[in-house]
């Protein structure tokens, strides 16, 4: 009779031994759930974030893009007075322009 109740004490032992490995392990597995969610929640975040940069960046290349064609319909003139007289002078030497008579020469 001691070595039957002996025998059920041991398997008893040996079954509280799996049910607290068994919880150590699902406590540990709920951990590891917990931190994966949180990083796919922070992912979510990052690509939400990159979403709405891609979206501005699409607005604003959008933008310059009209702006590009606002300026190429316009002349493509240099407006002279927003030259000051001695860089006008070098502009027009660029340009080849005989200034009393002789060619201008940088510097002058």
């Amino acid at each position: 009779m001691v070595s039957k109740i002996q025998a059920q004490t041991e398997v008893l032992a040996a079954d509280c031994a799996r049910l607290e490995a068994a919880d150590r392990l699902q406590r540990e597995s709920w951990e590891v759930a917990r931190r994966l969610q949180r990083s796919v929640d922070e992912l979510q975040a990052a690509a939400q974030e990159k979403d709405a940069e891609m979206d501005r960046l699409r607005a604003e290349a959008a933008d310059a893009r009209k702006k590009l064609q606002v300026n190429r319909s316009r002349p493509s003139c240099i407006p002279l007075f927003l030259f000051g007289f001695r860089s006008l002078g070098f502009f027009l030497m660029l340009a080849g322009v005989v200034v009393e008579g002789r060619r201008m020469r940088p510097g002058r």
